[in-house]
């Protein structure tokens, strides 16, 4: 197996599911990965699914793949709804967003923090000049209720700060939330509510990314500023 095709199917592994454009921009600097791309699905390493807005597909493993890379076999089903729309948020805010961010696998957190409640929820990892944070993320459904969130944020500390190793982190200023949401409007909405009911004693950060129906739009937008920047001779893939 040739390196880049490991680093990709890795890449899925860990993120469980990726429009193209990500994965090009992960592992092919933003250009064509179109032959790698194809020859992995006439391999059956990998599967292309269809029924994002705007005509976008993503790509998962296989089932067979997730199985000779002994991760969960849900990993090789088809992702839908919630599960899907979660997993492209996080894809987003580790890979997109301009930061230093990976997402942590279980066995990850186990070793970091032990056992504990809210280790079922995506956890990420940044490094930055100031040292490293690890975030556990949260990715509320257009339709969930602000309110609720907040209640559930707040049940949440109290949670964490109740587990020894998670409370000497979040001390350290190691270990914050992250709630991701998709409009400005509802970024904002959280963000009085959060300064509202403050103050809170861990940092929770708030980032916008963008929901599975703009999401064609945002990939089309990112490679039309690839192409000005790259000039005339370099012709990324649609």
């Amino acid at each position: 197996m040739q390196d880049r095709d490991s680093k990709i199917l890795r890449f899925l592994a860990l993120y469980r599911a990726a429009p193209r454009a990500v994965i090009e921009a992960q592992h092919f600097g933003g250009g064509n990965g179109d032959h790698v791309i194809q020859r992995l699905l006439e391999e059956g390493r990998i599967k292309s699914y269809s029924g994002l807005p705007g005509g976008l597909c993503y790509y998962q493993l296989s089932i067979t793949e997730a199985k000779q890379l002994h991760v969960p076999v849900h990993r090789g089903l088809p992702h839908s709804g919630a599960a899907l729309r979660e997993a492209l948020a996080v894809l987003w805010f580790c890979c997109m967003a301009g930061k230093r961010r990976r997402r942590l696998e279980r066995k990850e957190i186990g070793k970091l923090f032990g056992r504990g409640r809210g280790f079922g929820k995506p956890h990420c990892a940044e490094q930055g000049e100031g040292g490293g944070v690890i975030y556990r993320v949260y990715a509320p459904g257009p339709n969930s209720r602000n309110d609720y969130r907040i209640r559930t944020l707040r049940e949440e500390c109290r949670i964490v700060l109740e587990h020894p190793q998670l409370a000497k982190w979040v001390l350290a200023g190691a270990f914050r939330f992250a709630v991701l949401v998709e409009t400005p409007g509802r970024l904002e909405s959280i963000k009085k509510l959060l300064e509202k009911n403050g103050p809170w004693p861990l940092k929770i950060h708030l980032e916008l990314v963008p929901g599975t129906n703009e999401l064609a739009t945002k990939i089309r937008k990112l490679r039309e500023e690839q192409t000005t920047h790259a000039g005339p001779e370099r012709h990324p893939a649609a």
